[in-house]
C-alpha cells in the first residue's frame, strides 16, 4: 500500500467522482505497480475536521502516464508536465480515519495493507524494518514518545531519523543498525552523520540485532537519555519543529 498526500479539496472530488488520483513523475521514483492499494492523507487545506487525516483508501487499478493537459483541458499552467494517472476502484472511508499526533506533512508513505488496518496513528504505518518495527512496539508499551521518519536537512540533502524526539535541553535521534551498517562505507557514511547530528545539538543512539535482543535495556538507556535532557519539550515547540520538516 501506498499512502498519498491528498492536497485540496478539488483532489478529494476528483478521486470521488472520477476514480482516479495523479503524482507528478518528478516527484516519485518508484514502480507504482507493485502498490495493490492507494491510501488518502488529507493535507490542511481541508476544512472539515479530518485535516491531516488518512481517511480514504482503494484498489489500484491502471496506471498511465500523461500531460498535464489531459487532465486539466482547461488549464493553461504546467500544461506540459507529465504525470502518473492512477485509477483507483472501490474507494472506501478508513473508520475511524488515521491521524498524526504532530500533524506532520508526509507526501508518501509506504506501507502494508495489514499495517494500514492495525494502525491507531501515523507511526505505526512505517515500514522499513523489522528492527524498527519491534523497537517502536516496545517504545509504544512503554509510552515514549517518539515520531518516525523524521527529516532533517544537511547541507542542502535530506537525511531521515528512524526514531526521533525533543527534549528541553537537546534532542534524542534512536537509529536501528541491520547488517548493512557494517559494511566499511556504510560505518563511515554513519560516523559522518551521527558527528553532523551531535553538533547540531542530537543524542545519538544506534542498536543493532544484538543489542535488540535485550530490547528492555534498550529502552531503558533511551528512557534514561530523555530524562538526562531534561525531559520532552513543550507540545508547542515539538510541533513547530514537525511544522519545518518540510
Amino acid at each position: 500500500m501506498l499512502v498519498c498526500w491528498l492536497k485540496a479539496e478539488r483532489d478529494l472530488d476528483i478521486l470521488q467522482n472520477e476514480n482516479w488520483y495523479r503524482i507528478p513523475v518528478d516527484k516519485f521514483n518508484e514502480d507504482l505497480e507493485k502498490y495493490n492499494y492507494f491510501a488518502f492523507y488529507k493535507s490542511g487545506a481541508f476544512k472539515d475536521d479530518e485535516r491531516l487525516h488518512i481517511t480514504h483508501y482503494g484498489e489500484r487499478g491502471n496506471i498511465s502516464k500523461v500531460q498535464r493537459e489531459e487532465l486539466f483541458p482547461y488549464e493553461k499552467n504546467n500544461a506540459e508536465k507529465w504525470y502518473y494517472k492512477i485509477y483507483i476502484h472501490n474507494l472506501k472511508k478508513r473508520e475511524p480515519p488515521l491521524y498524526s499526533k504532530r500533524n506532520r506533512r508526509k507526501i508518501f508513505i509506504s506501507t502494508t495493507l495489514k499495517k494500514f488496518r492495525e494502525a491507531t496513528e501515523l507511526n505505526d504505518l512505517f515500514n522499513n524494518s523489522v528492527l524498527e518495527d519491534k523497537l517502536w512496539g516496545e517504545l509504544k508499551k512503554k509510552k515514549l514518545d517518539f515520531e518516525r521518519q523524521v527529516k532533517v536537512r544537511r547541507s542542502g540533502k535530506s537525511i531521515f531519523l528512524d526514531f526521533a524526539t525533543l527534549c528541553r535541553n537537546g534532542m534524542v535521534n534512536v537509529e536501528c543498525d541491520g547488517s548493512q551498517h557494517l559494511e566499511k562505507e556504510n560505518v563511515k557514511k554513519d560516523k559522518r552523520r551521527d558527528n553532523y547530528l551531535v553538533r547540531k545539538g542530537w543524542k545519538v543512539l544506534r542498536y543493532d540485532y544484538e543489542d535488540l535482543n535485550d530490547i528492555k535495556e534498550c529502552v531503558s538507556e533511551i528512557a534514561e537519555t530523555i530524562y538526562n535532557c531534561g525531559g520532552y519539550a513543550t507540545e508547542e515547540k515539538i510541533r513547530d519543529f514537525y511544522k519545518k520538516e518540510y
